[in-house]
């Protein structure tokens, strides 16, 4: 009898080891979670967000699978209560959801260059399984409305494997006493590709459903605070007047003709209407020699007898090569009102000097990345660490710059090598075949069941930097700009010095969070 009770004792803990056979973890949005490996338990205290209303924030709650997989995982959250507050009201940005919580999936992409698996994609939540000794992060983003009410909301995030007893993790989210603007401070210009986007969905180029699609995806990026070069149908559509009145839309690309004739009625039409100063022309891109100069010199002085009130862009990352004793500030200072070097070519002391003679002028200083610059400068490519993405903005304050521009969101051409970005995201083997995802932020959702967009780590992250640009902003307003420049400081020394872990900026933000409040009170 003893015997069997014993026997009995030990099939129980084989069976209770076997249920608990896999564990949860959590991470910070800044942290790229490997597909296998330790990962922080959550302890009792759960996971917590902090945030000003009119914003979104996210945190990764990670599954692990032990030594066997787990099968039909599913994930719910509870509404948002706070202290004698009702439920947390619906946000446009999760109208789908009246808690304000979303949940997403975090896919992996291969880098064959690196030999390892990165997570990037954000594909939606569903049911899922985990193979044994494999990690799956679910991407876990509360956005509060303008005007949430300060103080703290609590949720609870139950994950249930099938065949397993639910796990619950409390979620704590903690709202600041103010809202970000629904006017951004700084501007944004980012493109979209159309030929990439309808060709990864199967649609025809020009099509209806391919204007229906490249709707989405502008308002994909609109959503995440970034204004696309081009709006949705022609600028003289009676849809037009709807994005152009979008308080977050903060710029986008005047087309340009030879024809001086319709470029003025295009200007005038603009101006009269009110928009002609959100708008900027890009006729020409990255000029370095002779005969792209006097291309130019013929584009932009076309646009100054026409427009004379008109901005004017034109990204670089050099000088001529054919002058060694000039510079683009020199050739183009009676053109250009928009200056936009590369990161890598701005960190040099002669051109921050020369930008910020610019400056004095009345001009606007953007900048941008691309294939360029590498670490240790940040950029946005997938090998990239996560905190990278979003600690460009914090470098855009300190150094004085307004606007960032990139090329593309949307570049997967087979022609360039990239047939399906789920699979391979080096963009630009012609370039580099090392580098990953760079021109492409937003995974083409046909793959996973979405007629549209689905975004990643890296454009969540970007929206992040693009909303802690806005909190720099704010305390500049209440505190001057040593002060939003001494905050911006803290996390980026430079360009190429800055805090790697994402403790730290959450402290510096939370900081310069309590002056906003401290001001407003």
């Amino acid at each position: 009898m003893t015997r069997f009770l014993l026997g009995v004792w030990i099939l129980f803990l084989g069976v209770h080891a076997m249920a608990a056979d896999w564990a949860l973890g959590t991470a910070s949005s800044m942290v790229k979670v490997p597909q296998t490996g330790p990962v922080a338990p959550v302890g009792a205290e759960g996971m917590a967000l902090s945030l000003a209303g009119n914003e979104r924030e996210a945190v990764q709650l990670v599954v692990s699978a032990g030594d066997r997989p787990l099968k039909g995982v599913r994930v719910a959250a509870s509404p948002l209560v706070g202290e004698g507050r009702a439920n947390w009201p619906l946000d446009r940005a999760t109208r789908d959801r009246p808690d304000g919580i979303a949940l997403n999936l975090v896919a992996y992409v291969h880098l064959p260059a690196f030999d390892r698996w990165d997570p990037d994609p954000l594909p939606p939540y569903r049911p899922f399984d985990v193979e044994a000794g494999r990690n799956q992060p679910v991407w876990v983003t509360v956005a509060a409305p303008k005007g949430q009410a300060a103080g703290t909301y609590q949720s609870e995030i139950t994950v249930t494997p099938d065949g397993e007893q639910p796990r619950a993790v409390p979620l704590t989210v903690s709202v600041y006493g103010f809202s970000l603007p629904e006017v951004p401070f700084g501007r944004t210009a980012f493109g979209i590709w159309p030929d990439g986007i309808a060709q990864q969905h199967h649609v025809k180029p020009g099509s209806a459903e391919a204007e229906e699609l490249y709707r989405k995806y502008y308002e994909c990026l609109l959503d995440h605070l970034i204004s696309p070069y081009s709006i949705p149908g022609d600028i003289k559509s009676p849809q037009a007047k709807r994005y152009f009145d979008d308080p977050r839309m903060t710029g986008y690309v005047i087309p340009y003709t030879d024809d001086e004739a319709k470029l003025k009625d295009t200007t005038d039409y603009l101006r009269q209407n009110g928009w002609l100063a959100k708008g900027y022309f890009y006729p020409l891109d990255e000029p370095v020699t002779k005969e792209q100069y006097d291309q130019a010199d013929g584009l932009w002085s076309r646009i100054k007898r026409v427009a004379p009130d008109a901005k004017i862009v034109a990204p670089f990352y050099r000088g001529p090569d054919f002058a060694p004793d000039q510079t683009i500030f020199g050739i183009a200072a009676e053109h250009l009102n928009i200056w936009c070097p590369n990161t890598g070519y701005f960190n040099s002391p002669e051109v921050q000097a020369a930008m910020y003679q610019r400056l004095k002028r009345g001009d606007e200083l953007w900048w941008y990345v691309c294939c360029g610059p590498g670490a240790p400068l940040a950029n946005f490519f997938v090998h990239e660490d996560a905190i990278d993405h979003r600690v460009l903005m914090w470098q855009q304050k300190l150094y004085g710059i307004t606007g960032l521009l990139y090329w593309s969101t949307t570049y997967w051409n087979p022609q360039a090598g990239t047939a399906d970005p789920w699979v391979d995201m080096a963009t630009v083997k012609d370039i580099n075949p090392s580098i990953y995802g760079d021109g492409a932020l937003i995974y083409p959702g046909a793959k996973v069941g979405v007629d549209g967009p689905v975004s990643s780590m890296r454009l969540e992250l970007i929206r992040d930097g693009i909303e802690d640009y806005q909190y720099l902003s704010m305390l500049q307003r209440c505190a001057g700009l040593t002060e939003a420049k001494a905050a911006a400081g803290e996390v980026a020394r430079s360009l190429t010095e800055y805090v790697k872990d994402p403790a730290e900026l959450l402290r510096v933000r939370d900081e310069v969070a309590k002056r906003i409040e401290e001001s407003q009170r």
